[in-house]
């Protein structure tokens, strides 16, 4: 009896081990309206991150907005990282890997205690020259041991080019 016991406890820990795993990647797809608008005021800075201990891990990537950048043709994407990670350029549209130039910090969150605990990133992904299904992936990972990573992907799809 105690065997069976045992070897049911250990299947349980495996199963809950892995499951985190499987839920750490994110596929949306959305279809474009031609109204959808980023509007920008001044580029922000980044918080004062004041060292109190480790910083915390990187536990979610989620889709914060997108829409076409005002006063621009190019189309951007608003990514929600809870955590403090970083993308090590791990961003790509449509399979062309995006630059440093083509991210910039958009807003972030404070904790209790002062320090920030999520930041949202503005990809500008350049402009939508033709109709069509385009994907939006990124993976960031945490800035210390055990350096988690997290991914998303998203599908858009313009059924018709109408930049603002």
């Amino acid at each position: 009896m105690k065997k069976v016991i045992s070897i049911f406890l250990m299947l349980c820990l495996m199963f809950s081990i892995s499951v985190p795993a499987f839920a750490a990647d994110s596929d949306l797809s959305i279809t474009v309206d031609s109204n959808d608008v980023i509007a920008l005021s001044d580029p922000i800075e980044p918080p004062e991150i004041i060292s109190r201990g480790k910083a915390p891990q990187v536990t979610a990537v989620e889709l914060y907005g997108y829409g076409w950048i005002d006063g621009t043709d190019h189309w951007g994407v608003i990514i929600k990282v809870t955590g403090v990670g970083s993308d090590t350029r791990k961003a790509y549209w449509n399979d062309t890997q995006l630059g440093l130039d083509d991210v910039s910090l958009y807003t972030y969150w404070l904790g209790a205690d002062r320090t920030a605990v999520a930041f949202a990133y503005l990809y500008d992904c350049g402009p939508i020259t033709e109709p069509g299904e385009y994907t939006f992936k990124t993976t960031y990972t945490s800035v210390n041991s055990p350096y988690t990573q997290k991914s998303i992907s998203v599908n858009f799809t313009f059924e018709e080019v109408t930049s603002k």
